[in-house]
């Protein structure tokens, strides 16, 4: 039926409801909106105890009877045997599991390519603990390699975290590091992007990095 037809009553009645009918509309879908804004949490800026590594941090041991000691070169064996750390700046940065570090000392002669050896320190490499996957803790094998427990991603510490098996897209995050004063320390960001990292997060971190942090 045409409002041509209606009484004026009725049609301003019926403007006044579709307009009524509009507005409750309108607010709805700015209450949706609303909700499912609050529902997405804000991204905050890491405590120092999260933020990644940057140059000067020392690295410290993540367990054992040496427990948050700085590591020193001279006391790792040439065995190829993993060892975990934390990196330390002013604090431990253990409160962010992206941070967990795996290093390896070899004999002369065992690292190859594509292994940055100009940043690691008398048979010292260092890459990130975390599968490049979906973010679990690799494990070293009996034959030196190292496993993803989760989807069997495989990786060769003695080739730059060299992916050779599984479905990790890349090789695991080699950082480069050197010695000050006996112990091992950032020398700067990761080579590559590590778990959960964008390259331009990895640019701003690298460059965040070189000035050292807390």
């Amino acid at each position: 039926m045409s409002d041509e037809k209606l009484p004026q009553g009725e049609i301003s009645r019926r403007k006044f409801v579709t307009g009524a009918l509009g507005v409750t509309a309108g607010v709805g879908v700015l209450s949706l909106a609303s909700v499912v804004g609050a529902l997405k949490p804000a991204k905050r800026p890491p405590t120092a105890e999260q933020k990644p590594p940057a140059a000067g941090d020392v690295l410290v041991y993540a367990g054992g009877t040496n427990k948050d000691q700085p590591i020193k070169v001279a006391d790792l064996k040439a065995d190829g045997l993993m060892v975990k750390a934390w990196p330390k700046g002013e604090v431990l940065k253990d409160k962010n599991d992206n941070n967990l570090l795996i290093l390896f000392r070899y004999a002369d002669g065992v690292l190859k390519e594509p292994a940055k050896v100009e940043d690691t320190v008398q048979g010292v490499i260092v890459y990130g603990g975390i599968c490049q996957h979906l973010g679990c803790q690799v494990n070293q094998k009996d034959d030196g390699t190292l496993l993803c427990p989760c989807h069997s991603g495989a990786y060769d510490p003695r080739a730059g975290g060299e992916v050779i098996g599984g479905p990790p897209p890349r090789p695991l995050a080699q950082l480069p590091v050197e010695e000050k004063d006996g112990v091992l320390v950032v020398k700067e960001y990761y080579v590559r992007p590590r778990y959960g990292e964008s390259v331009a997060d990895w640019q701003t971190n690298r460059a965040d990095a070189s000035k050292g942090g807390a």
